[in-house]
C-alpha cells in the first residue's frame, strides 16, 4: 500500500513540474466520471474539474492554461460550480473552452444546487433552512426552479397584486395606486389596503415602489401603524416623488400572506428559513433547485478567451455583478482585450437588484459575440459591454430578459447587426441602448419585437441605424434619443435613420429624436449639435424629425400627434395607412413587401450616404433579408420586393406545421428531426403575450380564448420560428 502511493506522488509531481510548459494542449473535462488526480490530456483520462474552479484539486487545479490551450468540455454533462479563467491566450492562439465538440450535444454549465430537508407546513407549504452557502440578502436572488418531468418551472417570490407575468414583477399595469398625499420618503398610508388591526401583521415583508425617474425602489417594510393605515421603510432617494404630484403605484413584495399563490417563495430573513407553495408537491421525484454559484465562467481580466457551445443557466445573487452567464465578476478598470463568445445558450440566470447580463464585458475591447440565445434571464440584462471599441455584436437571440437586452456604455468603433430581440417588457428593459458617449456605431438588420422601449442613445454621435424591422408594443417611440446630461461622457456627429419599418402601437411615434440640436458644455469642452438624417423608412405614426432638408422618401403609415401643420410631408414622402396585410409578404411572419405595395419602388439609393468606408464588412446593397437592392429606386423600409416561389419552397422545408388548425385543445408541432424546440410563445395580433412554455414536447395546450393568434417556437439552436393559427371555444 505504501509503495502504490508513494509511486501516485512521484507521479503527481512530476507532472506538476511539467505542466506549466506545455502550450497548445488539448484538455478534458467530464463532471461525471473524471477525477482530477488525471492528466486531463484525453478523454478516457479527463478531470472531473476545469482549471480555475475553486473546487478542483490534484493536477487539474495546479494547470495554469496557456496560449492555443483548449479545455473541451464532455456534452450532455452537468457541469456544477463557477470557472475562473487562469491564463492567457494570444491574438493569433486564444485559450479556449469548447462545449458542443466532445459528444452529440452542449456541455451544461449549472450553477444551481438542489434543496433538502423540506418540513411539510401544511396546507400545501413547506420549508427548509437557508443553505449555509447562500449569502443573498434579496428574496428575487435565489433564483428557486422545480424540476418537473425534464421541465423548468421558475418559483416567483410571492407579490400581491401580482404582475400578469410573474417574470416581469416591475410591471407596474396591477399596481396598487398611491397618491402623492399619501406617500413619503419613509411611508405609504392606503386606508383601503392596509386596514389591518394587528402592528406585526406585515413583519418580514418588503414593498416595491415605483419611483421617479420611472424605477421600482425593493424595501423591507420596517413597521407598520394601524391606527393610520400606514407602512414604514427606509428612505427612499431624495427625488423619489414626482414633483409634478402624479399618482405613484405599489406592490406587496416576499410576504407569508400570499404563499397561496401556486409556485411562489417566501424568504423569511428572520428566521432563516425558504417557505414554498411548490407547482407539484411531490419534492421527492420534482425538486427544488437554487443558484448556488454568481457567475458562470469569470473572464477574471484575462486577453484572447473563446468560450462556445455550451448551456449556462441558474447564476443568480445581490449585486450587479451577479447572476453572470459569461463575464467579470468586478468593476475593476483593468482593460481586457480578443474575447469572443460564441454559440452558446445562456438562460435562467436570476438577479436580486439590477443585473448586469448574460453576457457582461466591461473595459474591453476586439470582442466578438455571435450566434447566442440569451433568454429567460430575470431583472438582468442580456448583452452588456462598456469602454470598448472593435466590437461585433451579430446575429444574437436575446428572449426576455428583464434589463436592457443589449447595452452599450462608452462604445467605440462598434457593431450590433442581425440580431433578433423578444419580450423586451422589463422596467428601463430597452430593446438596444447607446449612453455616455457612444460613437462610431452601426446598427444594422436586427429585429426588435414587443419591446416598451426599442432603441435608445443619449450623449453619443455617429449612430447609423439601417435596415432594422421593429415591431413593438411600446410606450414610448421605436427609436428615441434621451436628452443631454452634463455630467456625463459625451459626443456628437451624425445620427442616421435609413431604411428602417418601425411599427408601434397607433398614435405611439416611430422616431422621437433632435434631443441634441444645439451646442452643450461637458466639464470643460463645448460639444456641438448632431446632424439628423432620415430617409427611406417605413413609419408608423411619424416622428419628430425637425430639419425637413434632411428627411425624405419616408412612408408614414399613420400620423403622429407631433404632425399636425405646420407640419407636411416633404415631396417624395408618402402619407398611408396601416394596411399592414397588403403592405407586406405575410404579416406579422414575414415583412418582404409584396411587389405592389405603397412601399415597393418608392425610395432613393442613399449609398453615398452610408458609412460604407467605416464599416466594410456589412453589404449595404441588400437588404434585411439579404435581398439586392436595386441600382436607383430602393423601397422604403427595411426590406425589399416579396421572396421568390422557389426561396419560400426553401424555407417552407425549414418550416414548422401545426395541426389541428383551427384546435380547441392540444396543439401538434411538427418540426424537421434535426431540430429541437426550446420553448412555446403564444402572442395576440396586438403583440401581447398570451401564453409562455419552455419545453422540448411537440404538444402544447395554451388554453387561451378563441381567436387568432401568433405562435413562436423558440429552438435550442437559437432560431425563431413563427406561424398564424386559429384557437376554438
Amino acid at each position: 500500500m505504501f509503495t502504490q502511493v508513494h509511486q501516485n506522488f512521484i507521479t503527481i509531481c512530476l507532472l506538476l513540474l511539467t505542466i506549466h510548459v506545455l502550450s497548445a494542449q488539448n484538455y478534458y473535462v467530464d463532471y461525471d466520471l473524471g477525477n482530477d488526480l488525471n492528466s486531463g490530456l484525453t478523454e478516457a483520462d479527463a478531470w472531473k474539474h476545469c482549471p480555475g474552479d475553486k473546487n478542483a484539486t490534484g493536477i487539474a487545479n495546479a494547470t495554469i492554461l496557456s496560449e492555443g490551450s483548449t479545455v473541451f468540455f464532455k456534452g450532455n454533462t452537468k457541469y456544477r460550480g463557477s470557472i475562473n479563467i487562469n491564463g492567457n491566450g494570444s491574438s493569433s492562439n486564444k485559450v479556449r473552452y469548447v462545449g458542443n465538440a466532445w459528444g452529440n450535444s452542449r456541455a451544461i454549465l449549472d450553477g444551481g444546487l438542489l434543496l433538502n430537508n423540506w418540513t411539510d407546513e401544511g396546507s400545501g407549504i413547506y420549508s427548509t433552512p437557508i443553505p449555509s452557502s447562500v449569502s443573498h440578502s434579496l428574496p428575487g436572488s435565489f433564483n428557486l426552479q422545480q424540476f418537473i418531468n425534464n421541465e423548468t418551472k421558475r418559483l416567483n417570490v410571492t407579490q400581491y397584486p401580482q404582475s400578469n407575468d410573474p417574470f416581469f414583477f416591475d410591471d407596474i399595469t396591477n399596481y396598487n395606486v398611491v397618491k402623492s398625499e399619501n406617500l413619503s420618503l419613509q411611508s405609504i398610508r392606503d386606508d383601503i389596503f392596509f386596514n389591518q388591526t394587528n402592528p406585526d401583521y406585515w413583519n418580514g415583508s418588503s414593498v416595491l415602489i415605483f419611483i421617479n425617474p420611472n424605477l421600482i425602489e425593493e424595501r423591507k417594510i420596517k413597521s407598520f401603524d394601524p391606527t393610520i393605515n400606514t407602512i414604514y421603510f427606509d428612505a427612499l432617494p431624495p427625488n423619489a416623488i414626482y414633483p409634478d404630484g402624479r399618482d405613484q403605484y405599489y406592490s406587496i413584495f416576499n410576504s407569508n400572506h400570499y404563499l397561496i399563490q401556486d409556485g411562489s417563495y417566501f424568504i423569511d430573513f428572520d428566521n432563516q428559513k425558504i417557505f414554498i407553495n411548490p407547482v407539484d408537491e411531490d419534492l421527492q421525484n420534482n425538486p427544488i433547485g437554487y443558484s448556488n454559484e454568481k457567475i458562470g465562467f469569470n473572464l477574471n481580466n484575462k486577453n484572447n478567451i473563446e468560450i462556445s457551445g455550451f448551456e449556462i443557466k441558474f447564476f443568480g445573487g445581490d449585486t450587479f455583478i451577479d447572476g453572470i452567464g459569461i463575464g467579470k465578476s468586478s468593476f475593476t478598470q483593468e482593460p481586457t482585450t480578443g474575447i469572443s463568445i460564441l454559440n452558446n445558450v445562456i438562460h435562467e440566470n436570476r438577479n436580486g437588484t439590477k443585473g448586469n447580463g448574460g453576457i457582461y464585458l466591461p473595459n474591453c475591447s476586439e470582442i466578438k459575440i455571435k450566434d447566442n440565445l440569451i433568454q429567460n434571464n430575470m431583472r438582468n440584462a442580456g448583452i452588456f459591454t462598456t469602454n470598448g471599441s472593435n466590437i461585433l455584436i451579430e446575429s444574437n437571440t436575446i428572449v426576455k430578459c428583464g434589463s436592457t437586452n443589449i447595452r452599450l456604455y462608452v462604445v467605440s468603433d462598434a457593431m450590433v447587426i442581425n440580431n433578433k430581440i423578444y419580450e423586451a417588457r422589463g422596467r428601463h428593459a430597452n430593446g438596444i441602448t447607446a449612453y455616455l458617449g457612444c460613437h462610431d456605431i452601426l446598427f444594422a438588420s436586427n429585429q426588435i419585437y414587443d419591446a416598451i422601449t426599442p432603441i435608445t442613445f443619449q450623449n453619443s454621435g455617429n449612430l447609423y441605424f439601417h435596415n432594422n424591422i421593429i415591431d413593438s408594443y411600446t410606450y414610448s417611440a421605436g427609436i428615441s434619443e434621451w436628452g443631454r446630461t452634463s455630467n456625463e461622457n459625451c459626443t456628437n456627429g451624425v445620427i442616421l435613420i435609413t431604411n428602417n419599418t418601425i411599427l408601434t402601437t397607433e398614435n405611439k411615434p416611430a422616431i422621437v429624436v433632435e434631443k441634441s440640436l444645439s451646442t452643450t458644455t461637458q466639464g470643460n469642452q463645448e460639444v456641438g449639435p448632431n446632424q439628423y438624417y432620415s430617409y427611406n423608412n417605413i413609419l408608423d405614426a411619424g416622428g419628430l424629425i425637425l430639419n425637413p432638408e434632411n428627411s425624405d422618401y419616408n412612408l408614414y403609415t399613420s400620423l403622429s400627434w407631433q404632425q399636425v401643420p405646420p407640419w407636411s410631408a416633404n415631396t417624395n414622402e408618402i402619407i398611408g395607412s396601416r394596411d399592414f396585410e397588403n403592405l407586406f409578404y405575410d404579416y406579422p411572419n414575414n415583412y418582404n413587401l409584396l411587389s405592389n405595395s405603397q412601399a415597393t419602388g418608392k425610395g432613393q439609393s442613399i449609398l453615398a450616404l452610408l458609412p460604407i468606408d467605416k464599416f466594410p464588412h456589412y453589404d449595404f446593397n441588400k437588404d434585411i433579408y439579404n435581398n439586392q437592392r436595386p441600382t436607383t429606386n430602393w423601397s422604403i423600409g427595411a426590406s425589399e420586393t416579396e421572396i421568390t416561389n422557389s426561396t419560400r419552397a426553401e424555407q417552407k422545408n425549414l418550416d414548422f406545421t401545426i395541426h389541428p388548425n383551427p384546435s380547441n385543445g392540444n396543439i401538434h408541432i411538427s418540426i424537421k428531426d434535426d431540430l429541437e424546440i426550446f420553448r412555446y410563445e403564444v402572442f395576440s395580433f396586438e403583440g401581447r403575450l398570451i401564453y409562455a412554455k419552455q419545453s422540448s414536447h411537440p404538444i402544447f395546450n395554451p388554453n387561451i380564448n378563441a381567436g387568432i393568434y401568433i405562435l413562436k417556437i423558440t429552438l435550442k439552436n437559437g432560431e425563431i420560428l413563427t406561424s398564424k393559427f386559429k384557437y376554438l371555444d
